[in-house]
């Protein structure tokens, strides 16, 4: 087993920090783990995207979340730094209710 493959796994209860929780997020459901370098680009791009105007975020967020995969979970970490969170978030969750510790967690950091 690679010594980073689980390095920033989560188990209910976790009290770690937040580069951990949000790795936890991104990685949630995709198998290879991917890289961190992959990881901080597509959160960096999802940062963007989510700066951009309400009615621009909310369209663009709500497109991640039907493609699925680590650009859908780059798009709920984004967006749970935007007034759209508990939205985004509840969408997610209904589709994912099984990560519902994970976005408790993240919510900690956020």
């Amino acid at each position: 087993m690679d010594e980073d493959e689980d390095e920033d796994e989560l188990e209910p209860g976790w009290d770690g920090n937040r580069p951990a929780a949000i790795s936890a997020v991104l990685c949630a459901g995709v198998t290879p783990r991917p890289p961190k370098w992959l990881q901080v680009e597509l959160l960096a791009a999802a940062r963007r995207a989510a700066d951009a105007n309400s009615a621009e975020c909310e369209s663009w967020a709500a497109e991640q979340l039907r493609l699925g995969g680590i650009r859908e979970n780059a798009a709920l970490v984004a967006v749970m730094e935007t007034a759209l969170r508990d939205r985004i978030t509840t969408t997610y969750l209904e589709k994912y209710p099984d990560r519902r510790y994970l976005i408790d967690e993240l919510r900690r950091w956020t």
